[in-house]
Formats: C-alpha cells, sequence, structure tokens
C-alpha cells in the first residue's frame, strides 16, 4: 500500500466527515440516550509521543496490530461525536505499515484520533493547552473509562501533540503509560524539511508540533527553524515526562526498534499489567523493519544541520 493512497484516502475521508456530519449528530443523540454512566475502568491507556518524523505511526501502527488492544480507527474519524469505531483486530502485513505523514490508509487503521483529542485541546495540530477545568477532567475520564468498557481491553493511540501536555494527562489519567520515541535529531531534521515541502509546498513553511517560521526570511533560514523545532521539542518531552515516574514510561529509539519490533512488543506486555498480545495473530509482520532513509539534502542544507543543531 503505497504513501500516496494514504495521502489520498486522507483527503477523501477529510469530504466523507463533512457530508456524514447530519448522520455523526444523530447517532451521538442516540448513543448519549443509550447510555448510562459508566464505572471507572481499570485498562491501561498506552500513548505513543514523540518528535514529528520520528516514527511514531510506524510503532503504533506495528504496536496496534500486535497487542490485544482498542484504537481509534480512521473510521471512527469520520464520526467525532459519535466515536462509530468498526473493527480494532484488522489484517495487517508489512505493505500496510505504510503512512503519508502520519495518515494511514484503511478505514480499519489507526488513526491519530485528534477528532477526540480537539475535545479538550483544540483545534492548533502544533501547540495545546496544558492545563484543564475540573469539568474538562471529568469529561476526558468518563470518555477513556466508557472506551475501555465498551471495548473490554487497553486503549492504544499516538499523538504527537500530546508531547506538550504529558504532565497533565498523567495526573488526569494514572491508568495512562506513555511510550515515548526519540530518533537521531539529524534524521528527523532532514525529514521535516522534505514535509514542509511536500505538504506545505514551501520549505519555508512550518510543518510538525512545535514549528516556527522565524527565520524564515534569512539563507537556509527554514534549517535554522526546523533545527530549534528539534531541540525544542526534546527538550519540551524531557521536560514533560520528568514529573512522570519510570514505571508510567516505555522509552524506545525508533531505530532500536526498527532494528527488533517484536522485542520491543515484548517490553510492553512485560511492563503494562493487562497488557497481551493478540490470541490469534492473523497479520504476518516483519521481524525487521528498514529504517526509512533520511537521505541528505544539499550540501548547503547539510552544512547548516550541523551548524544549527550544535547551537
Amino acid at each position: 500500500m503505497s504513501r500516496k493512497r494514504a495521502a489520498y484516502a486522507a483527503l477523501l475521508r477529510a469530504g466523507l466527515e463533512i457530508a456524514l456530519t447530519p448522520v455523526d449528530y444523530v447517532l451521538s443523540k442516540v448513543n448519549g440516550r443509550s447510555k448510562g454512566r459508566d464505572t471507572e475502568s481499570n485498562q491501561p491507556l498506552l500513548f505513543i509521543v514523540g518528535p514529528p518524523r520520528a516514527g511514531t505511526t510506524l510503532i503504533y501502527q506495528y504496536v496496534a496490530a500486535s497487542v490485544d488492544v482498542s484504537y481509534a480507527t480512521n473510521l471512527s474519524s469520520l464520526f467525532p461525536k459519535s466515536l462509530i469505531n468498526g473493527n480494532c483486530s484488522p489484517v495487517v502485513s508489512g505493505k500496510h505499515l505504510r503512512s503519508y505523514f502520519g495518515q494511514t490508509a484503511r478505514l480499519s487503521d489507526p488513526n491519530d484520533a485528534f477528532h477526540i483529542w480537539n475535545r479538550w485541546f483544540g483545534d492548533d495540530r502544533y501547540r495545546t493547552k496544558t492545563e484543564l477545568t475540573d469539568g474538562e477532567v471529568d469529561e476526558m475520564r468518563m470518555l477513556f473509562d466508557s472506551w475501555t468498557m465498551r471495548e473490554g481491553k487497553p486503549f492504544l493511540n499516538k499523538n504527537n501533540r500530546n508531547c506538550h501536555c504529558l504532565a497533565m494527562l498523567a495526573d488526569t489519567l494514572p491508568n495512562a503509560y506513555f511510550i515515548v520515541v526519540s530518533r537521531d535529531a539529524t534524521s528527523i531534521a532532514r525529514s521535516l524539511i522534505r514535509a514542509r515541502k511536500s505538504v506545505q509546498g514551501d520549505k519555508s513553511v512550518g510543518w510538525g508540533l512545535l514549528s516556527q517560521e522565524q527565520h524564515a526570511h534569512e539563507p537556509l533560514g527554514y534549517v535554522r527553524d526546523v533545527c530549534e523545532q528539534v531541540q525544542n521539542v526534546q527538550r519540551l518531552i524531557t521536560e514533560q515526562s520528568a514529573s512522570i515516574a519510570e514505571s508510567r514510561l516505555i522509552r524506545v529509539s525508533y531505530e532500536s526498534f526498527c532494528e527488533n519490533p517484536n522485542k520491543f512488543v515484548d517490553a510492553i506486555t512485560e511492563k503494562v499489567d493487562g497488557v497481551h498480545r493478540r490470541e490469534l495473530q492473523m497479520s504476518e509482520l516483519p521481524d525487521s523493519l528498514r529504517p526509512s532513509p533520511a537521505r541528505p539534502l544539499s550540501e548547503a542544507e547539510e552544512d547548516a544541520i550541523v551548524e544549527f543543531l550544535a547551537a
């Protein structure tokens, strides 16, 4: 499944979401009448976070196919109010482990669930608030309790914007665990520059968590902006995770994950009570993955990356 198919699917879903808005509204009212207040759930919540272009989507796809969890699907993004979710046990093979800058293709594929998180955090995909009202805290807890009680299994999600509010999420959701992904900074910088060109059509236009355009007017200023973005995100993750108990953190580098993804899946199941591998493994997942190549950019851009990351 090509990255282009994932891109086209994302565009199609955006149109379908608008067309299905009336249906979603009616379904949300029906669900609201039929659903009582659920009791508190003890199912774990697994939240994958990391810098943009660090491989978090790949890890999300692989873990979702390997571990018996529920997750927000692309189908649920079409129904943001009623959260009609569909099947969380898709057959996955290596060819399905593709995405287009975080967008997956099939309706059963994992979704980053902005349609859920935006209920409390707003529509800005690159930054978010770090405090919630008491009412918002109660609503968030009720939603995840209701979800995991209904599904009868842990909930898995990847959303890199949540790097901005890890400490708050840890306080709000005591059953949450955080899978924190890292990657070589130079590789991230190269990939972010390519993302700007591919997604925004202009290397000077920001893309991704904490993106900036402060130096866009300078020669190679976009490289400086990207390098500062990489450093700021790394600093943010360090600060936000500092107050979270290590028992709730699962750290992995993109490079080590690709070398042995099954070892990482085992690390999750060993660390988090209640998280197990799928009993019926219908997916044919590779034992190792080839890291996405961070091809060098122009000589001038490469020199600028070295200079700005060292600053």
